[in-house]
């Protein structure tokens, strides 16, 4: 995609699914990716897999949830490839549970992980952006921003919070060349979405996944590749008008009662 080559960013949650979908492919199209989780092992293998196929990346063991752990992330971004253009603000942990039975320490840990941690984020790569006058930044939101289901815990919660912060900041860093978008997933198979397919399915996840293809108009649920498209299209040039936008990428599932 026009504008990407040469580019450096950053990806949260790059260790499995979407993550890692978006890390391969911004380092397809010539991006040099830092991959951020907390498993070294899955990040180190991944990285290693990208540069044999003649890409740029390097992992960097971090949790979002802790300020240092953003502000080494950033900095090893910096150090490796003097410069940050792209974030990507993918990492999320899911808890599901009625209210009355919430574990306070997991609703507090999921608020961490996908709220505060993409504000982190931001907050740490916005400086090195504003010298650079520019960069993209993509804040992965769900479906479940707009349409969600009973014991969900505190995810839909954090996933509509994320979509006000893209539009509060679109607005707020937009003079500085600053791009700010979401992107709302439907029901992509992953690490955070197959043990509750699995369950939901009796055992198997695939039981589940016909099911869900029934309610979509595409008939079939989506793929992190899919995804990870439409996050690249949003990092690049090609989309230099788009700004403070949520896209729905979920196959139709959204518009039917």
């Amino acid at each position: 995609m026009r504008g990407l080559t040469g580019k450096a960013a950053i990806v949260t949650g790059a260790s499995s699914g979407i993550g890692e979908a978006c890390a391969r492919r911004l380092a397809a199209e010539g991006v040099k990716t830092t991959l951020v989780a907390r498993r070294a092992a899955k990040l180190d293998k991944i990285a290693e897999e990208i540069r044999a196929a003649g890409g740029e990346a390097i992992g960097v063991m971090a949790d979002v949830a802790n300020e240092p752990d953003i502000v080494r992330m950033v900095r090893a971004c910096i150090e490796a490839y003097g410069r940050l253009d792209i974030l990507v603000n993918n990492a999320a942990m899911q808890a599901l549970s009625a209210i009355e039975e919430m574990n306070r320490e997991e609703w507090d840990r999921t608020i961490a992980v996908n709220f505060t941690g993409t504000a982190l984020g931001i907050k740490h790569a916005v400086p090195f952006m504003k010298r650079q006058r520019g960069g993209s930044i993509v804040n992965m939101s769900s479906i479940h921003d707009i349409a969600t289901a009973p014991n969900m815990g505190a995810y839909p919660a954090t996933k509509s919070a994320q979509s006000a912060l893209t539009r509060q900041l679109a607005l707020e860093l937009g003079p500085f060349g600053i791009r700010v978008n979401a992107i709302q997933p439907g029901y992509i198979p992953t690490e955070l979405s197959l043990p509750d397919w699995t369950r939901q399915g009796g055992g198997d996840p695939h039981v589940f996944m016909a099911k869900l293809a029934e309610s979509i108009a595409l008939r079939r649920v989506g793929q992190p590749e899919e995804i990870a498209s439409v996050a690249a299209f949003l990092a690049s040039e090609e989309s230099s008008y788009v700004n403070g936008a949520t896209i729905l990428v979920d196959g139709g599932v959204a518009m039917s009662l």
